[in-house]
């Protein structure tokens, strides 16, 4: 008699064992799928987990409300805006690369706008823009040269944080460039920056509190 108890309750003790794995499990898996997944490739953003708060525009990713938003893919011309006064945001960049001859691949708009980077695995900015459009007679050229691979617009702010790596190449001109009253801070990551300019600068504040930081301008 003792023997059947005995083993009744190392059963017991086993199904609420198991119970429990099967109810983390699921509790884990509905908080990752609220995360949005969206792939670049050449030509297209795929929405591999679809959600709201962002546009696509072929190969324009325009985020319009705070969330988790993890990006992933190649693109040879692309790029992602955070919207103006949009805060909130935040972009995993997981294996990303981004190249855009006609802004910069990332760029936080004005107005109070904040997001924070944070870096999984290796990901690539490239911002190839001809240097002369800053300088250009025509308004819509000159107005849209960005010159630099993250753009932080006028009063906003940028932090970049995790354990990934981010190589950073200004060939127009800057490789992290924040205007007037924004603010750039890194928590994390191995940032590598080769710009023809300037490597990192910003018109408001730069705070590194952590990660690793190379440039060469």
């Amino acid at each position: 008699m003792d023997t059947v108890k005995k083993y009744f309750k190392y059963s017991l003790c086993l199904v609420l064992f198991l119970s429990s794995i099967f109810i983390f499990n699921t509790l884990t898996s509905v908080k990752a799928a609220s995360d949005i997944v969206l792939t670049f490739s050449d030509g297209s953003i795929e929405e591999t987990v679809s959600g709201s708060g962002y546009n696509i525009n072929g190969t324009t990713l325009e985020i319009t409300k705070a969330g988790t938003y993890i990006i992933k893919g190649h693109c040879s011309e692309g790029n992602i805006e955070v919207k103006k006064e949009v805060t909130g945001v935040k972009l995993v960049l997981d294996n990303l690369t981004l190249r855009s001859a006609k802004t910069a691949p990332i760029v936080v708009k004005k107005d109070g706008a904040s997001a924070t980077i944070k870096l999984v695995g290796t990901n690539v900015l490239i911002d190839d823009e001809d240097p002369e459009a800053e300088l250009s007679p025509d308004p819509a050229i000159s107005g849209a040269f960005e010159g630099s691979a993250i753009k932080v617009k006028s009063g906003s702010t940028l932090t970049i944080e995790g354990p990934g790596t981010l190589a950073v190449q200004g060939v127009a001109k800057n490789g992290i460039k924040g205007g007037s009253g924004a603010g750039i801070v890194i928590n994390g990551g191995n940032i590598i920056i080769n710009a023809a300019n300037t490597g990192l600068a910003c018109d408001g504040t730069i705070d590194m509190n952590g990660g690793n930081l190379q440039i060469t301008a």
